[in-house]
């Protein structure tokens, strides 16, 4: 549930979470989400992460920190996605399931789903 938005003022800009120390996917999603419109926050590790899960517009967490993230225990959200450059590998899946996330993607594979995924996002 979002707070109600004061008269007159404008309502919070949507952001993307991205949760990553991979400077090659940082780099990737930055790009990504430049071209949906949709501005990203970055948080390096799971403290950082977990203040910004719930008002994100939609959650990236890198299979870098993926099972530190779940670790934390972040509250159940929808928009939570597991992003990897390094290909889709099972393991990932238990961390996915751990993080609440709807899917595991690749990149570059999945760069078009990406960016339509954002571009609805910011919408």
């Amino acid at each position: 549930m979002t707070a109600p938005t004061p008269a007159g003022a404008a309502p919070p800009t949507p952001t993307a979470l991205l949760v990553t120390t991979d400077a090659d996917l940082h780099d990737d999603v930055h790009r990504l989400a430049a071209a949906a419109g949709l501005p990203v926050e970055v948080a390096a590790d799971p403290g950082a992460a977990l203040r910004s899960w719930v008002p994100a517009a939609v959650v990236l967490v890198g299979a870098d920190l993926a099972g530190v993230v779940a670790a934390a225990g972040p509250p159940a959200r929808a928009g939570v996605h597991l992003v990897t450059r390094d290909g889709v590998r099972d393991a990932l899946f238990r961390d996915a399931l751990l993080l609440g996330a709807r899917d595991v993607r690749a990149l570059p594979e999945a760069e078009e789903w990406l960016v339509e995924m954002l571009t609805d996002a910011a919408d």
